[in-house]
């Protein structure tokens, strides 16, 4: 009889260390790499931060461009990235099931079955799930799953501004999107553990329509840990205004800037400029650059060497919701800040003492003529601006309000 054949030797591998740690993981529509605007530096600094006592994983649905670089990026915050991409224009066509059904176009626009099999699938291995904004709330509603919603702000409170403030087809839209938003906004709540929400005010907003305040959380926007301030090189006069510019309401204000307010300043101060800087100019805004003294920057590897060379940073919002990052970002820098009073919202600063605040476009020209005329007030302004951010803004506290939210989220029993 032959003898056997010996089995051939298997090494086996050692199984995998399992983290003593929870599992959180993040629901985005934005891949949160570069950290280009402030929904994308929320996501990757709650991350970076967070991922002090938790691991932390990235579940993205996004129709944005990213490439392989970005994700490796995030990977070193991230302890897993899946990114799924599709089609705007498959996103657009989604977004018409609103004319047959209850939900919001913001969230048929990103509601997707491949996607909430690919989540079920993921969300098992943890034990959180965080969405990032109420367009991906739709995927944990009806789910066992732990889960927290950072709202970020209202949409109904977004939408009631932009009413007021804007005309034709966005009036239109933003009329039609109110009715099934202001609902959508309370119903969710009853659906997950916990909601965290930028502004008070927006907090606020939400209660008066329905929403139980033992639900919601203020947690304030806290600004980038990697942006200091620098001796500014000698550029002359310099307005300056940053922000996403695709983003209708940081359109809107640079607009109104540039047709109500800098014509008059440049009449007084012909060697001032005004630059816009932010990714995504819209046409109408890339069409300034035909004016005298207007740069449109686009996108700029570092945005904050101008915004550190400005005179004076300014934020004229007319309508939105939530707190500014732009804002906070310029404060931090030192220097002295001109907005409204819807862009100052949220931030728990005086004006006068942090800020100057200007609702219409004669007080705006004059607030900025005066930190132009007087630069010690200007220097002062900043340096109690950036105290201010200092003390109650950075990531440090915010991670550790943060922490306390999760932490007592796991500890609850399971809703019923």
């Amino acid at each position: 009889m032959r003898a056997p054949v010996p089995y051939e030797p298997i090494d086996i591998p050692e199984p995998l260390p399992v983290s003593p740690r929870k599992k959180l993981l993040i629901v985005s529509t934005r891949v949160p790499y570069p950290l280009t605007d402030g929904v994308r530096i929320r996501i990757y600094n709650t991350a970076k931060y967070l991922s002090r006592d938790f691991d932390v994983g990235l579940a993205c649905l996004t129709y944005e461009a990213y490439t392989e670089e970005h994700l490796e990026a995030l990977r070193t915050v991230f302890s897993e990235v899946s990114v799924q991409k599709v089609s705007l224009f498959s996103c657009a066509l989604h977004s018409l099931r609103s004319l047959w059904n209850p939900l919001p176009v913001q969230v048929n626009f990103f509601r997707w079955a491949s996607f909430a099999r690919r989540l079920d699938a993921m969300a098992a291995r943890y034990d959180i799930v965080l969405c990032n904004h109420i367009r991906t709330t739709e995927y944990v509603r009806h789910r066992p799953w732990k889960t927290l919603v950072d709202l970020h702000d209202s949409f109904g409170l977004r939408y009631e501004r932009t009413i007021k403030t804007v005309k034709g087809l966005m009036r239109l839209f933003a009329r039609y999107e109110l009715r099934k938003i202001r609902g959508y906004e309370i119903d969710v709540l009853a659906d997950v553990d916990h909601a965290i929400i930028v502004s008070e005010l927006d907090r606020q907003f939400l209660i008066r329509g329905g929403a139980p305040p033992d639900k919601i959380t203020t947690l304030n926007v806290a600004v980038r840990d990697d942006i200091r301030p620098d001796p500014p090189s000698d550029r002359g006069r310099c307005i300056s205004f940053l922000g996403r510019i695709a983003y209708a309401p940081n359109e809107d204000a640079v607009l109104w800037f540039a047709d109500e307010v800098f014509p008059a300043l440049l009449q007084r101060y012909p060697d001032l400029t005004f630059h816009v800087i932010g990714i995504d100019p819209t046409p109408r805004v890339l069409a300034l650059r035909s004016r005298q003294n207007i740069v449109v920057t686009g996108f700029l590897d570092n945005p904050y060497s101008l915004i550190n060379d400005s005179t004076v940073v300014v934020a004229p919002i007319r309508y939105g919701a939530g707190m500014q990052n732009k804002v906070l970002e310029a404060m931090l820098l030192g220097k002295p800040v001109v907005l409204t009073g819807i862009g100052a919202e949220g931030i728990d600063g005086r004006d006068g003492e942090h800020f100057l605040v200007a609702d219409d476009a004669e007080t705006f020209a004059r607030s900025v003529s005066e930190l132009l005329d007087d630069r010690a007030r200007a220097d002062a302004l900043g340096v109690a601006a950036r105290r201010l951010i200092l003390d109650r803004y950075t990531w440090d506290s915010i991670s550790a309000q943060y922490k306390t939210i999760i932490d007592t989220i796991l500890a609850a029993p399971p809703r019923s």
